[in-house]
């Protein structure tokens, strides 16, 4: 099928604005942007190339592959969707979605690919950060993981856990463009 979207087009683009100046409709521009370190302006491009990734998916095998690529296990899907094993979720990502009881498996799918898609989209964690919290215990889901919840059927459950713990994470843009630059380790400057 190939690559699902030309990552060397999304390269040489910049991560969409979000947000519009007031009474004219044009994109919000940023005046600390020009302060952002290479490193934050390649992880931010990253973390909107996998966010326009998750949108454009279509079909279930794509978006089991999308999640496959992202870092999650066959095993780690399979928990979201109920009475799925992992054999089951690898043969639907090779061969295709099932031919009988097709739509009781894309819900579940479906919701996985949402609760990724609006982690992305608050740029609070990264791919690693995303796999772990949903493989993790939360306090907010009564220390059950997010990916067991999501097997319950209780997607609005997990969206409002990961609404709290983006929330609790997040750092206003302010404050990250006011924090001070550290010197290398080697460079000792008095």
């Amino acid at each position: 099928m190939g690559d699902i979207h030309n990552q060397e087009q999304v390269a040489d683009r910049e991560p969409m604005q979000e947000g519009r100046r007031e009474g004219t409709g044009e994109p919000q521009v940023r005046a600390q942007e020009a302060d952002v370190s290479p490193a934050l302006r390649a992880r931010l491009r990253r973390l909107a190339e996998w966010q326009e990734r998750f949108v454009a998916a279509r079909g279930l095998g794509e978006r089991l592959r999308l999640l496959v690529a992202f870092g999650l296990s066959d095993h780690d899907i399979a928990k979201a969707v109920p009475n799925a094993g992992a054999r089951s979720v690898r043969r639907w990502r090779t061969d295709g979605p099932p031919t009988t009881r097709t739509a009781q498996r894309w819900e579940p799918i479906d919701d996985l690919c949402a609760t990724v898609g609006y982690m992305l989209a608050n740029a609070t964690y990264d791919e690693e950060g995303i796999v772990s919290w949903l493989r993790s215990r939360n306090a907010g889901l009564d220390h059950q993981r997010p990916l067991d919840v999501l097997g319950k059927g209780r997607f609005e459950d997990v969206r409002a856990a990961a609404e709290r713990d983006v929330e609790l994470v997040a750092v206003a843009d302010e404050e990250l463009f006011s924090l001070p630059q550290r010197a290398p380790a080697g460079d000792r400057r008095a």
